[in-house]
């Protein structure tokens, strides 16, 4: 009896200190493919859009001065193809299209340490306002999709970048777990794709999680 007992508490002991890393793994996988869902069906809406119009809206991708007219055109195709069921033109925090827990590029503090504090501050304040925590949560628009995925806007009016959270207001409402970055990119020969938005980039990646850009190649 007393060599069960023993048995049973080492079972007990390792099933403890294995769980907690199993159930990380098993979250891991979960957004792995919840990640891949978003990811193809963003660029086959885009596709959708082409086969409707027969051809990209070219202008309208990152690094491209944009036509509004014709961006606007490609914004109402996609909420159309992505059959949105809810928009929040500002105040996406308010009227709930945001979850209070999502932090900014300037208010995530445990993060990756690619940048010191002053260049983090710095690169900030230049090139990365539209992803700043008050203007995601009470200025740019967001989109929810039906599964509950949602998509924000890098600034006021329609943007090529812009963030996805992939599950939605579920948890656990952090960048490179469940929130990443999305630019539309020109790859050449007038090929536009939805692409993630690697380190460095305005999408910033809290410690422990990954970039967008480091999961496609997880899973390609």
């Amino acid at each position: 009896m007393a060599e069960v007992l023993i048995t049973l508490g080492i079972i007990g002991i390792v099933a403890a200190m294995t769980l907690p890393a199993l159930l990380n793994k098993a979250d891991e996988y979960v957004r792995l493919q919840q990640f891949k869902k978003v990811y193809n069906t963003l660029n086959n809406a885009l596709a959708r859009s082409f086969a409707d119009n027969g051809g990209y809206y070219y202008v309208c991708y990152y690094g491209q001065n944009k036509n509004f007219t014709e961006c606007e055109n490609l914004l109402n195709d996609l909420k159309k193809i992505l059959n949105i069921i809810k928009v929040c033109e500002d105040n996406a925090l308010r009227n709930g299209c945001v979850s209070p827990e999502m932090k900014g590029f300037d208010t995530v503090r445990d993060r990756e340490p690619d940048l010191s504090d002053e260049e983090w501050e710095d690169y900030s304040k230049r090139n990365c306002g539209g992803f700043m925590e008050a203007n995601i949560k009470t200025r740019n628009p967001a989109w929810v999709l039906p599964d509950g995925s949602i998509i924000g806007f890098y600034g006021p009016e329609f943007s090529q970048l812009f963030w996805v959270d992939i599950n939605g207001l579920k948890g656990p409402n952090k960048w490179g777990y469940d929130i990443f970055g999305f630019l539309f990119y020109n790859e050449g020969n007038s090929l536009v794709k939805v692409v993630p938005m690697g380190k460095g980039s305005c999408a910033c990646v809290e410690k422990g999680g990954r970039s967008g850009e480091g999961i496609l190649k997880m899973m390609y």
